[in-house]
């Protein structure tokens, strides 16, 4: 009792802005060895204490030190956010003492969930209030909402997509009026025209008035998740909230969730990014010692060789799965092969194109695959059969690179002799075309915005938006560009799509950050003067560069410290790519003029 009135007394102190007493153990804005403040370390554990669920250690150490994890108003707002008690948290963000600009945020936010928790319990009234007295007031210029009887009609009756190319709606299988539509926002700026499952971008919950607005019209709580994105009240999505709100309330009012979950994950992978040489293959789980590498944790012995091309192998590609891997060869041919299979069986032999490959792609889903070709088409194949999908023969001259969109609904294909980039979709239909550039290689970044382009000695970086219809375009008047040093070969995006690796021709790769704005790190060693040499990243978080090399050999670097970690013979001739398996940390293919492919991994373990 006498701790618990202690910590209600000083609770209270901090409310009204005095001063803490001081625990036995030190003033809370003492600075430690570490050069840390007292309190911030308190804060940290006391946070976590509450996150692994021990309550009754967290107050302990409340009372003890005497620091609260949150201060009383922060305290309040939070836990009134967690309960749905949006009223009480309105009221509270005053004793925040927010910034006029974060205060306005940080309410349309709150009420943002509040609106979508009305509409998820078909509380459309009660959604409509809150949108009209609530948010609309938040946002400048204000939108005229509709009368509440337009917008809670269309609720009620249920809405369509929220699309409005033919200047209506199909509302349970009948079209609204324009002018209704028109009334509750859903124009052509509303959110179905920015959250379907195009090529750009994803799903939303709606950053306007006029985007919430749309929402009415859905007809269930499964289809307004849909539409905005959004989990419901009972899912993940408050948890959520608070971390947006992180935007605008400073830390050391709202600490971010799992804060020292998140400083000790930072602490390890920086160790195992920047202890050279290291992998981040290795890292133990174990908080105790610190991140160890272990030179035998490397691929070092090609435990298969794949015998099935009968010409040189110029590409190799595993599936995002990493259940399946492709390769193609000088003479037109592709190999399938079980990447299940411990022998990598092969599934199909297709003899795809009467000119050599220049390369594959995977689409998304692995259910298909581009393949380019010297014969100036590209060739979709339905996977793992072989089949011939589709046939696309708009360029004039080779085809040297081949790109699938996020969605696999669209792909990029260029031909450097033809200048040209083509924008298709999978009916065969040429959507777009880029002239002018020699592109000898393409790739999308993960969240389908940027395509870039390899020309020469340039990397050119163009922006890709979607229509109203989710149609993606590229812009090519708006694209930006830089310079290496000599004439790059081809490039290889890391997966999160924050570095690419370009071959070029001074006998090195390097890592560029995909903005440009500088390199990351060289790599050198491997000999590449005649042939196209394709590097890539590799590695459980892409900690490794691997690339082949004219003198038979594969090499592997530690991406960060630039360290060369392996020298792989095996090959008796040029290896011209490699790929590491997503599916393994310890697994990657290589193609080479040899007309084999090796797979590379572990020796079995030795027994003593």
């Amino acid at each position: 009792k006498l701790r618990a009135l202690r910590r209600r007394a000083a609770r209270g102190q901090e409310a009204r802005g005095m001063s803490v007493p001081e625990s036995s153990n030190g003033s809370p804005t003492e600075l430690l060895a570490s050069g840390f403040r007292r309190a911030d370390v308190v804060r940290l554990v006391t946070q976590c204490l509450h996150s692994l669920g021990y309550e009754r250690a967290a107050s302990e150490l409340v009372d003890e030190s005497g620091v609260q994890c949150w201060p009383e108003p922060v305290s309040r707002f939070r836990a009134a956010l967690l309960h749905g008690e949006w009223g009480a948290a309105d009221a509270l963000i005053t004793n925040l003492h927010l910034p006029d600009p974060a205060s306005r945020r940080v309410r349309f936010l709150v009420h943002r969930q509040h609106y979508l928790e009305r509409l998820e319990a078909h509380d459309a009234a009660g959604a409509l209030a809150c949108l009209r007295e609530r948010l609309a007031p938040l946002e400048q210029p204000h939108f005229a909402l509709p009368p509440p009887d337009g917008c809670a009609a269309i609720a009620a009756a249920g809405g369509g997509d929220g699309k409005s190319g033919n200047g209506g709606v199909t509302v349970a299988g009948r079209e609204a009026a324009p002018s209704a539509m028109a009334r509750c926002g859903a124009g052509g700026g509303g959110s179905g025209d920015r959250s379907g499952d195009g090529d750009l971008g994803g799903a939303r919950l709606g950053g306007s008035v006029q985007e919430l607005s749309t929402y009415l019209l859905c007809r269930s709580a499964e289809e307004l998740k849909a539409r905005s994105g959004w989990d419901g009240g009972g899912g993940a999505s408050r948890r959520l909230l608070l971390d947006e709100l992180q935007e605008h309330i400073p830390p050391s009012l709202l600490l971010p969730e799992n804060r020292l979950e998140t400083l000790l994950q930072q602490a390890v992978r920086w160790q195992a990014l920047h202890a050279p040489p290291l992998t981040p293959d290795d890292v133990s789980p174990s908080l105790f010692e610190d991140v160890c590498f272990r030179h035998d944790g490397l691929p070092r012995e090609a435990s298969l060789v794949l015998e099935g091309h009968a010409d040189e192998v110029w590409c190799v590609a595993f599936s995002h799965s990493g259940a399946a891997l492709a390769s193609a060869s000088r003479d037109g041919a592709i190999v399938l092969w079980d990447a299940t299979h411990p022998q990598f069986a092969r599934r199909a032999l297709i003899p795809a194109h009467s000119g050599a490959i220049a390369t594959v792609a995977w689409s998304p889903d692995d259910a298909l695959l581009l393949s380019c070709a010297a014969d100036r088409t590209v060739k979709m194949w339905n996977a793992p059969a072989g089949d011939c999908a589709a046939t696309f023969r708009e360029h004039t001259e080779a085809v040297t690179a081949v790109v699938w969109l996020p969605s696999g609904a669209h792909f990029l294909s260029s031909s450097s002799a033809g200048k040209r980039v083509i924008l298709w979709d999978l009916g065969g239909n040429a959507l777009q075309s880029w002239h002018g550039p020699r592109v000898t290689d393409l790739a999308v970044t993960a969240d389908g915005a940027r395509l870039l382009a390899v020309s020469g000695c340039t990397v050119r970086s163009c922006p890709l938006t979607a229509g109203s219809d989710g149609t993606p375009r590229m812009v090519t008047e708006d694209v930006h560009s830089w310079e290496e040093s000599d004439a790059i070969s081809s490039f290889s995006l890391s997966r999160d799509s924050r570095a690419v690796l370009l071959n070029v021709g001074s006998q090195q790769v390097h890592a560029w950050d995909v903005d440009g704005g500088r390199r990351l790190g060289s790599y050198s060693g491997h000999r590449q003067g005649r042939f196209v040499i394709r590097s890539a990243f590799g590695g459980k978080h892409d900690g490794l560069v691997l690339s082949g090399s004219e003198d038979t050999q594969v090499y592997v670097w530690h991406r960060h410290s630039g360290a060369l970690l392996r020298k792989l013979p095996g090959h008796s001739c040029a290896v011209n790519s490699v790929s590491w398996s997503p599916a393994s940390p310890h697994l990657f293919a290589s193609a080479s003029d040899d007309h084999t492919v090796r797979i590379w991994g572990l020796p079995p373990p030795s027994v003593s």
